[in-house]
């Protein structure tokens, strides 16, 4: 099953990524600005993606 086609787990992952990094980039723009809510989103954001890496990949 190791093909170089691409899958549509693969595009899937590549449409997530393209999609999740200018919004979290503009969520960080908002919350520097705001300043205080950093902290408590860093660990959050973390835990959203160890938590959706497996399930992408595990599909």
């Amino acid at each position: 099953m190791n093909d170089t086609s691409v899958t549509p787990e693969e595009n899937l992952m590549q449409l997530l990524v393209g999609t999740t990094i200018p919004t979290v980039l503009s969520i960080f723009t908002i919350i520097t600005l705001k300043g205080t809510i950093i902290f408590p989103v860093i660990p959050v954001v973390a835990s959203i993606i160890t938590t959706i890496s497996p399930v992408i990949r595990s599909n």
